[in-house]
């Protein structure tokens, strides 16, 4: 299939690629959780647990700020804005909002996938994938896959217990446990992750030097050239011109 036809199936089907070169293993679709028209991810391939989902993204708000806030909102368009608010785990004066007045996902933080993360309601679904506070950066929370999920399921987790929640959780209901991973193997895959980054970083680096040292030898060429025209135009500038008139 051409990406001319890929594009045109893309956009026939609602699906979105999102363009981040870290997570080609996940695909956003709109999807219908709980009657409701929505987007969720799904895995694009078989994903193992500790798979790093990516870090949520948003605008640091005051948590008072952000309650008077909501207060002034109708209740549906609270509930909106409440489902994509995360709590600092660091810092419980501030909360994470990725979203405008009107409830919609800033442009800045379209392509973070775990903002598309659903909650685990429907019959049968559980969390596959937990939210954990990365104490190796101040502030930031990360999503991370707690058990295998085949190819083509939904990566779903739990929004927490303070949610306003229109619908109910089957699998709490049932008393079935909330699968998590063990704190130290969150810690050294969130280490993995940061020396990761910091090696593209490095890495970055390391190319911009060689670029800036190929540029200055190229300058250095293009002096020493004009230097050399210099001279010349100097040395015919020297010549007389003898005029042998009648």
């Amino acid at each position: 299939m051409s990406t001319k036809e890929q594009n045109k199936r893309r956009r026939e089907e609602n699906v979105i690629i999102l363009p981040d070169p870290e997570s080609p293993a996940f695909v956003v679709r709109e999807v219908v959780k709980n009657g409701i028209k929505m987007f969720g991810v799904f895995a694009t391939r078989t994903l193992e647990a500790k798979t790093f989902v990516g870090t949520y993204e948003g605008n640091r708000i005051d948590t008072n700020a952000r309650q008077k806030f909501l207060k002034t909102l109708p209740v549906e368009q609270r509930r909106l804005h409440q489902a994509y608010d995360m709590d600092d785990h660091l810092d419980l004066d501030i909360v994470i909002s990725p979203v405008d007045e009107n409830g919609e996902i800033l442009k800045k933080f379209q392509d973070c996938i775990p903002l598309y993360l659903n909650e685990a309601s429907e019959k049968g679904e559980t969390p596959n994938v937990q939210f954990c506070p990365n104490v190796t950066s101040h502030g930031s929370v990360d999503a991370v896959v707690v058990k295998t999920i085949p190819k083509g399921r939904e990566l779903l987790t739990y929004y927490g217990p303070y949610v306003d929640r229109t619908w109910s959780l089957w699998w709490i209901e049932k008393g079935k446990g909330l699968e998590v991973l063990p704190k130290k193997d969150v810690l050294n895959l969130q280490e993995g992750i940061m020396n990761k980054r910091q090696k593209l970083l490095d890495e970055k680096e390391k190319n911009l030097r060689a670029i800036e040292k190929d540029l200055l030898k190229q300058q250095q060429v293009l002096d020493q050239r004009e230097a050399e025209l210099k001279k010349k135009f100097e040395e015919i500038g020297e010549f007389k011109v003898i005029y042998y008139g009648p």
